[in-house]
């Protein structure tokens, strides 16, 4: 896998049927997410352990973030997941 696969997340999957699909949230990002938000590291604990800088920590976290935030958005419109954002009996 080349540093090109990983920098636009178009890494095929080996574990669905059609290989054509590309993974939602390719591991380079999904990996900074779940550092810094299941388990707080901080982005220059991050950026240290990975092995890249701080700026380059951050930008795959704010990409990861928003790669897993269109992807909720874009199941909850087709009605599949996703918060439920269009209720109407609010409970008092």
């Amino acid at each position: 896998m080349s540093v090109d696969e990983w920098d636009t997340g178009e890494v095929p999957r080996t574990d669905i049927a059609d290989p054509g699909q590309k993974v939602p949230v390719p591991d380079k990002l999904r990996v900074l997410v779940i550092l810094k938000d299941v388990y707080g590291l901080s982005h220059e604990e991050i950026a240290e352990e990975l092995g890249i800088s701080v700026s380059a920590a951050k930008v795959r976290l704010h990409r990861g973030r928003k790669r897993l935030r269109d992807l909720l958005y874009d199941e909850d419109a087709a009605g599949h997941a996703g918060p439920e954002t269009n209720r109407t009996d609010h409970a008092v």
